[in-house]
């Protein structure tokens, strides 16, 4: 399990911040990683009693919900998932390897790969699928798994594919919080482009500009020229605009 931050709450200069996060329940282990941003987390503790951590990262209230329901199982993520507010997708391996998959609001996308017995998974489609491009002669044909906003998915660790679902009514409504506003650009008035969708591809791109030499806030200044999310992505692959 990999992650790539876009800080948004505790430095990342300190390790105990980035993901993946490890947790215990009755049945091991566990490791945690999240993708999105989580609203309600200091309300949560204060609420629940939670212990206080060092971590400040508000994704480690996933891992604090779960080990307070003593059990890693599709109930308790469900339950862990209708408390949170804002957006999120979590990725949590047990001890058994055995992956799940929340599926909020923030993308994902997953194929398999039958002829490995493979699965590999990313939070943008495209660049994963430029990857599987790539490695095609070496993986076989993939089989793109079909997910959505509201599905619990366990991958086991012999491959077998179950599914739960959770009530996703409590994540970030269609319009942005204000704080979000210094990421709007010209194309976020397409109406072919929702802005909640056109802020994730450029949080997404952001994330992963630093593996190829260039700084978030040079995305940034970019997307406030005008460049769309696919101008940039195209930038950051091809070197040209």
């Amino acid at each position: 399990m990999g992650h790539t931050r876009l800080t948004t709450q505790g430095s990342e200069q300190r390790n105990y911040n980035n993901h993946p996060f490890r947790g215990t329940v009755s049945d091991g282990m566990f490791s945690l990683a999240h993708n999105g941003v989580i609203r309600n987390d200091k309300t949560l503790r204060r609420k629940l009693g939670l212990p206080a951590a060092k971590i400040e990262t508000d994704s480690y209230i996933g891992v604090q919900l779960l080990e307070q329901s003593h059990t890693l199982s599709f109930e308790s993520l469900r339950r862990m998932a209708e408390q949170l507010e804002g957006s999120f997708t979590f990725t949590v391996l047990s001890g058994a390897d055995d992956l799940y998959i929340v599926k909020g609001d923030n993308p994902m996308c997953l194929y398999h790969f039958p002829n490995r017995g493979l699965y590999l998974y990313a939070s943008t489609e495209e660049i994963l699928r430029r990857a599987i491009c790539r490695l095609r002669f070496r993986l076989g044909e993939a089989v793109k798994i079909p997910t959505q906003c509201g599905d619990i998915l366990r991958i086991a660790a012999a491959g077998q594919i179950t599914r739960g679902q959770f009530d996703d009514s409590r994540l970030l409504p269609a319009w942005p919080d204000p704080r979000w506003r210094r990421f709007c650009a010209p194309w976020e008035l397409r109406p072919t482009v929702p802005v909640k969708a056109a802020l994730s591809y450029l949080d997404e791109l952001k994330s992963v500009a630093p593996a190829f030499g260039y700084a978030p806030e040079e995305i940034d200044r970019l997307a406030a020229d005008g460049f769309s999310p696919e101008e940039l992505e195209e930038f950051l692959y091809c070197g040209e605009l």
